[in-house]
């Protein structure tokens, strides 16, 4: 839709891996992370990469963004989701077996998902990305789960509807996504209806 209404030249796909949650109006609480990744082929892509680079951002240029956006996906199907509805911040969920669990199965069925793309996430990752939760981001929140404190409209169509639509459409069993997402909506009515 945005290349067709702005152009291909001036439009390209990125990937941020930033944790970070609104302060206030105009302000963000920049908590860890910054990598930014960016669709190779793309003149104002490089120009920003280099840009960014300059000024000391974490910054590169994709052969592969698909692979980049579904391993995105992996960690904001699974944190985000259960963050938002325990309303615990990471360690608590991670140190609770049934909450590891919880994160592992969302993230299998993400990389199941991934793979009805031929893009193969293998299950390492989601250790992988528990482990750098754990060991390097270390106890923080996710932007879902600070909407759901304080009762804000909850983006779980951002978060994970994109996946449940794939799912759907291409006749994948997800009972663990679809399961969150069900519960993110049906909480997101509660707010609208207070």
């Amino acid at each position: 839709i945005y290349k067709q209404a702005f152009g291909n030249d001036r439009v390209f796909r990125v990937v941020m891996n930033i944790s970070a949650s609104p302060k206030e109006a105009g302000s963000v609480f920049y908590k860890s992370g910054g990598t930014i990744i960016f669709e190779k082929g793309h003149s104002l892509a490089q120009l920003l990469h280099q840009s960014f680079l300059t000024v000391k951002v974490d910054s590169r240029i994709s052969e592969n963004i698909d692979w980049e956006i579904w391993n995105k996906a992996v960690w904001n199907a699974s944190f985000n989701t259960v963050t938002a509805l325990s309303r615990l911040t990471t360690s608590p969920i991670l140190q609770d077996p049934d909450g590891l669990k919880l994160i592992r199965s969302l993230g299998k069925e993400v990389c199941k998902l991934a793979a009805s793309y031929s893009i193969h996430l293998p299950e390492e990752l989601i250790e992988q990305k528990i482990d750098f939760t754990l060991n390097k981001l270390g106890d923080i929140t996710s932007s879902t789960r600070e909407d759901v404190l304080q009762e804000k409209p909850i983006e779980y169509e951002a978060v994970i509807g994109d996946l449940i639509d794939i799912a759907r459409e291409r006749k994948i069993e997800v009972p663990y996504l679809e399961t969150v997402f069900t519960l993110l909506k049906l909480l997101d009515k509660s707010f609208k209806n207070n």
